[in-house]
Formats: structure tokens, sequence, C-alpha cells
């Protein structure tokens, strides 16, 4: 249960790292709402004018030690990145709708690979991962509409399942699979 909380802070603070940076030089602009389903809320994307056209770019900034870069294509913002004091790689995500949308890659600050977080649209949906420093899975977990939904594994750093746990739409089930 313990390392089920500390997995949840952990995705929470990488989605703080990455909505943490905002660039003042945008603005809300008209925008196309999109519906995946009842439980998603629609949503606008932030458009950025530049001399009265659609900026194709990227834009850095820079908040106490981290470093931000967030590219646009044609007024939208497409991919946001965040970078270590060093300058390497900590987080990149794709954005849709001013939301996460696709794969968040979370890395090291020696660059090395830690974890991948699949988004729709804002909300985490798919199977998240965690790798040890062989790249071997450390742990899985299913989400469905931001929620715990499915299986969660454990493994030791050689590959062996150390914990598996089932989740229906966030709370722990006491059924173990065999």
């Amino acid at each position: 249960m313990f390392n089920i909380i500390k997995m949840k802070l952990f995705f929470f603070s990488l989605s703080l790292i990455i909505f943490g940076c905002n660039t003042s030089s945008s603005e809300l602009g008209n925008c196309t709402n999109i519906q995946t389903d009842e439980n998603m809320k629609s949503c606008e994307i932030a458009t950025l004018k530049k001399e009265k056209q659609n900026f194709t770019g990227i834009i850095e900034e820079s908040h106490e030690e981290l470093k931000f870069k967030i590219y646009f294509e044609n007024g939208k913002i497409v991919k946001r990145q965040t970078f270590y004091h060093n300058g390497q790689l900590r987080v990149s995500v794709p954005i849709m709708c001013n939301s996460n949308h696709g794969l968040l890659m979370f890395y090291s600050d020696n660059n090395e690979f830690r974890s991948e977080l699949p988004y729709v649209l804002g909300r985490r949906h798919g199977i998240g991962k965690t790798f040890y420093k062989n790249e071997k899975i450390q742990r899985q977990i299913e989400y469905v509409n931001d929620t715990i939904h499915g299986f969660v594994y454990e493994f030791s750093e050689n590959g062996d399942t150390t914990l598996i746990e089932k989740y229906s739409k966030g709370e722990k089930l006491n059924i173990t699979p065999k």
C-alpha cells in the first residue's frame, strides 16, 4: 500500500513539473472543443499570436534550477520539456488541447530513462511504468480515466514479480491473481 501511495505522489509531482510553467506571452484564443467521452470535459487550446500570425517555434523559460521549453505549431502548444540545471532532459510530454496527451517520459539527472506515463487529454490512461537503471521494469500500473484500474505489478531488478494487486476504480480489491 505504501508503494502505491509513493507512486501516486511521484506521478502527481511529475504533473506539477509539467504544468508549473506558464508563458506570460501567451493568451487564450478561440479554441476547438474536443469531447472524448462523458467523463472527460472539453478543453481549450492555448494560442500564441505573434505579429497577428500563429507562432511556430520554441519558447524557452527558466525558473529557479529548472529550464523549460514549450514547442508551438501554428499557435498551438504541441510539446513541453523540462530540463535539470545541468541541461539534461528531465520530462518530455506531447500536448493537445493544452493538456498532456501522449507518453510522458521522465529521465534522471544523468539522462537515464526512468518512467513513462500515458496521458489522454490531461488524464492518465493506459499502463504507466517505472524502470530500474538496468532498464528492466520496476513497477507497472494500469490507469483508466485518471484512476488506478486494473493490476499493479512490482518487480525485482532481476525481473521477478514481487507484488501483484488489483484495483477497481481506484479501490484496492482483496483479490490476488494466480
